[in-house]
C-alpha cells in the first residue's frame, strides 16, 4: 500500500552570530565590536542594502540566480574540496587567510558574480519547483546546496573586499546576499526558510565586521530601510497552512473525498488505511502502524468526533449519512488543521504580542496530543510544537538588523558628544528602534567604558537566539 502522509513541518531552525563571538553554551552568544565615531553620510553618498524601485525591472529573479548552477555543479563534481575550505575560511580573520587561497576559490566563479546582480534587480521570484506547483516537495530545493555554496563565496568575497577598503563593493555583494535571502523564504516554503535563515546570517556577520572598520560609512539610514519585519511572516504561515491542504498533492485526493463525499464503509476503510498508514516517528526511526489499529483507534473517537463536527458547523442530516469511521477521520483532520490556524493566526501579531498566547495554545494542544495519543494522525498535531520557535527565529532577524542600527547610532552620538550615552534615551541625532521581541527599548547599559546591549530572552528554549552586544571605542 502506498503510504501516503500529511505532515506540517513548521521550520525549527537556530541563527548563530559571528565576528569576534565568545563560545558559550548554553547561553548566549558574546560579540564584541569595537567602533569609531562617525558622521552622517551626505546624501550624495548614502549607501544602499536595498534595490530602489527606479532600478527594479519586470523579470524573473530565479532564472538569473539558477543560471550558474550547471556550472557549479561540474565544479562540485571535480574539485570538492574546493566547497570544504569555504566554510572554514569564513570562521576565520580574512587576514589570516593566504592570498592564494583565496585567489583559488574566487579564480573558479568569475561567471557567478554578474547574474546575481541582475537577479536582485527583478521585481519577482518565481523559482520553477515551488510550492504552489510541487507542495511539500519544493520545500527541499534541488539547488539548495548550490544556494549555500553561492552565498558562502558572497560573503568570503565581500570580506576581501571589507580589508581591502572597498566598501562599496562589500556592500554590493551584502545587498545581494540579503535580497536572495528573502526570495529564498518566500518562495519555496519551510525549508526554504531555514536555508534563507542560513544564508541571512552571512551578510549580518559581514555587517558587523564592516562597521567596526574606522573609515568606514555610517550605515544607520541604509539599515533603517530594509523591510521590516524583513521576512513577510504573513505569506509565510499562509504557505504553512497551504501546505497542509496542499490541492496537487495525491494525498489530496483522499482528503477531499473524506471531507466532501459520503463513503461507503469498504471505501471508507480503504481511504483511511490509506491516509493513516503513516510511519510515525520513534526516537528518529520511522515504523508503520498496523491496520487493524489504525481502524480501532479511529472508530474509538467516533462519539466525540461527532460532538466536535456539530460543535464546528457541520450539519446533522450530513453525519447521519455518513460511516462512522469516516466522521472519525474527519473529526482527526479537522482538529489538526484547526490547531494549526489558531496558531498561525497569531502570526499576525506582533510577537512581543502573541508570545503569550502562543504559549497557552501550545498548552492547550499539548493537553489534545496527551489525549489523543494513539490516534492516528497525532503527527499532524505535534509538528504544531515549534511555532514559538519559528516566530521567534523570524523577530530575532529584525532584532538584529535594529541593534545594528543602535550601534551605528551609537558612532553617530559619540561624533556629536565625544562618549558613550549613559542610556539610549539620550541619543537625538537618529530614532532608536525598540526591540521587536519585548515591544520594548533593547536593554542598554554601559559600564566601564564598555556599552552593552542586552538581546537575551530569558527562555530556556530559545537560548540559541539569544545575544549580546559588547561595543567599545576605538582609542
Amino acid at each position: 500500500m502506498r503510504t501516503i502522509r500529511i505532515i506540517t513541518i513548521l521550520l525549527f531552525t537556530t541563527i548563530t552570530f559571528a565576528a569576534d563571538a565568545k563560545t558559550q553554551e548554553p547561553g548566549p552568544r558574546i560579540v564584541q565590536l569595537t567602533i569609531t565615531p562617525s558622521k552622517e553620510p551626505t546624501p550624495g553618498n548614502q549607501p544602499s542594502l536595498t534595490v530602489p524601485f527606479t532600478d527594479q525591472i519586470v523579470d524573473n529573479a530565479a532564472l538569473y540566480y539558477l543560471r550558474p548552477l550547471p556550472k557549479m555543479a561540474y565544479i562540485a563534481k571535480d574539485n570538492p574540496v574546493l566547497f570544504d575550505k569555504l566554510g572554514e575560511m569564513l570562521q576565520k580573520d580574512i587576514n589570516s587567510i593566504p592570498k592564494e587561497d583565496l585567489d583559488e576559490i574566487f579564480q573558479h566563479f568569475p561567471y557567478l558574480f554578474g547574474p546575481f546582480k541582475q537577479g536582485i534587480h527583478c521585481n519577482s521570484c518565481q523559482w520553477p519547483q515551488n510550492i504552489r506547483s510541487k507542495g511539500l516537495s519544493a520545500s527541499m530545493p534541488y539547488s539548495s546546496i548550490y544556494l549555500r555554496q553561492t552565498s558562502q563565496i558572497f560573503a568570503l568575497k565581500a570580506r576581501k573586499n571589507i580589508a581591502e577598503g572597498k566598501y562599496d563593493q562589500a556592500l554590493e555583494l551584502t545587498k545581494t546576499l540579503l535580497i536572495v535571502s528573502k526570495h529564498i523564504a518566500h518562495e519555496r516554503g519551510t525549508i526554504g526558510n531555514l536555508h534563507a535563515s542560513r544564508m541571512f546570517k552571512l551578510p549580518l556577520d559581514t555587517l558587523e565586521i564592516l562597521i567596526q572598520k574606522p573609515d568606514a560609512p555610517n550605515l544607520y539610514w541604509a539599515l533603517a530601510t530594509l523591510p521590516d519585519p524583513f521576512f513577510d511572516i504573513k505569506k509565510i504561515s499562509e504557505i504553512e497552512i497551504f501546505l497542509f491542504n496542499f490541492h496537487k498533492s495525491p494525498s489530496f485526493k483522499s482528503y477531499e473525498k473524506i471531507l466532501t463525499e459520503i463513503l461507503t464503509a469498504d471505501q471508507a476503510k480503504e481511504l483511511a488505511l490509506e491516509q493513516f498508514n503513516y510511519m510515525q516517528n520513534t526516537k528518529g526511526k520511522w515504523i508503520d502502524i498496523p491496520e487493524d489499529k489504525i481502524i480501532s483507534c479511529l472508530l474509538k473517537y467516533y462519539p466525540q468526533a461527532r460532538k466536535y463536527l456539530l460543535a464546528n458547523g457541520w450539519l446533522t442530516e450530513k453525519i447521519d449519512n455518513m460511516e462512522k469511521l469516516q466522521i472519525s477521520m474527519i473529526y482527526t483532520l479537522e482538529l489538526a488543521q484547526h490547531s494549526i490556524q489558531r496558531l498561525h493566526r497569531w502570526f499576525n501579531i506582533p510577537y512581543h504580542q502573541a508570545i503569550n498566547k502562543i504559549k497557552s495554545e501550545q498548552e492547550a494542544i499539548k493537553g489534545l496530543l496527551k489525549s489523543h495519543q494513539d490516534l492516528p494522525g497525532n503527527i499532524l498535531l505535534s509538528s504544531t510544537s515549534n511555532i514559538k520557535k519559528s516566530y521567534c527565529m523570524f523577530t530575532t532577524v529584525d532584532r538584529r538588523i535594529r541593534a545594528l542600527r543602535i550601534i551605528e547610532a551609537l558612532k553617530l552620538h559619540v561624533h556629536k558628544t565625544g562618549k558613550l550615552p549613559d542610556s539610549l534615551s539620550q541619543i537625538k541625532c537618529v530614532p532608536i528602534p525598540i526591540d521587536p521581541i519585548t515591544g520594548k527599548d533593547f536593554r542598554y547599559k554601559l559600564k566601564n567604558n564598555i556599552a552593552t546591549i542586552d538581546c537575551t530572552l530569558g527562555d530556556p528554549e530559545l537560548k540559541n537566539q539569544e545575544f549580546i552586544y559588547e561595543i567599545k571605542l576605538r582609542k
